[in-house]
């Protein structure tokens, strides 16, 4: 049985000549076990879906937050440039979200309130996403958004990173699929219409630091995915043809104002090369006296090239996007 978490066997090597502890290859997520661990349990799955005439992104959080659960759909007008977000939010939540524990698991997940429900199916290759948004204010005017989509997961490799605290108590480990092919329908209001595009999947699975903060980015593009990441050296790679490229020494030259300044992102092997030029805000957030949760997701345009082997990737105006995310139990 291959590995259940498959990754690039020159990650690997890569992986395993770094001296710090906290990154080394990881396979397999078994949930963790006893009453102890109910409040420390981190799952989230998201999915980013592009449509192909590039007019509109979908994002779908479905994630576990200890004995909470938060569900959240965006929708990003490109025309517009402005985003709109219903989200389902509950502090304890007793039939709690149950994630695959690995990406070969089938599984049926959902959750609902008024204001949003999503249900994910997944079986062999296929994930089918459901999701029903009716109050949800669109920028043309329109009103609410019903969603039918299947995304094929063939990707022959992955992003995979693992993370510890020193007594490897407290782990969590960090999955990136994509590009990933898509197809369904739409409903904007009463307009119903096909949809087809490119999608990407970001796992998370373990047990809560105390607080964690990420600051992470994705392109997704039919051709390839482009993952980017602040604060774990090992998620910033990109795959292509079906194979994973891992990028060393990736420098962030973050802004002030995050949220309408340039930022730049190179390596020091000039293997990659990015601006990041950002139009608009998609955030979101729950609170609780146990848990806090916010995630400032900024779009924008990537310009710039990326190099692996002997082809240099040119990346031109791409919309797509940064997000820090702040997580505190």
């Amino acid at each position: 049985m291959p590995p259940l978490f498959f990754y690039n066997e020159a990650m690997e090597k890569e992986i395993k000549e770094k001296s710090y502890y906290q990154n080394k290859p990881f396979f397999d997520y078994s949930r963790p076990k006893g009453k102890k661990n109910e409040l420390k349990i981190k799952e989230w799955d998201y999915y980013e879906i592009v449509s192909d005439d590039d007019t509109f992104v979908i994002n779908i959080t479905f994630s576990r937050l200890g004995l909470s659960t938060l569900v959240s759909l965006s929708y990003v007008d490109r025309i517009n440039n402005k985003s709109s977000i219903a989200k389902a939010f509950k502090v304890i939540a007793k039939n709690r979200t149950l994630l695959a524990e690995n990406s070969e698991q089938e599984y049926y997940a959902t959750f609902a309130n008024e204001d949003l429900t999503v249900s994910v199916v997944k079986k062999g290759i296929k994930a089918q996403i459901i999701a029903n948004a009716p109050a949800l204010p669109l920028q043309d005017g329109k009103k609410g958004i019903l969603l039918d989509i299947v995304i094929y997961d063939e990707a022959e490799e992955s992003i995979n990173t693992y993370k510890s605290d020193e007594e490897g108590k407290k782990v969590f480990f960090n999955e990136k699929r994509g590009p990933l092919k898509c197809e369904g329908t739409i409903r904007r209001d009463l307009e119903i219409k096909p949809l087809k595009g490119c999608a990407l999947i970001n796992r998370l699975r373990g047990l809560f630091f105390r607080e964690s903060v990420r600051l992470w980015g994705a392109i997704v593009d039919e051709d390839y995915m482009l993952c980017l990441s602040k604060d774990d050296e090992n998620a910033n790679a990109i795959v292509h043809g079906g194979k994973a490229f891992k990028l060393e020494n990736v420098n962030f030259t973050v802004p002030q104002i995050k949220e309408k300044e340039e930022w730049i992102i190179k390596d020091q092997a000039g293997r990659l090369s990015l601006t990041f030029s950002p139009l608009l805000q998609n955030n979101s957030d729950g609170r609780s006296r146990l848990i806090s949760y916010r995630k400032n997701q900024i779009f924008g345009l990537f310009n710039g090239y990326v190099k692996i082997e002997e082809k240099e990737i040119e990346i031109k105006n791409k919309f797509a996007f940064l997000e820090e995310s702040k997580i505190r139990w």
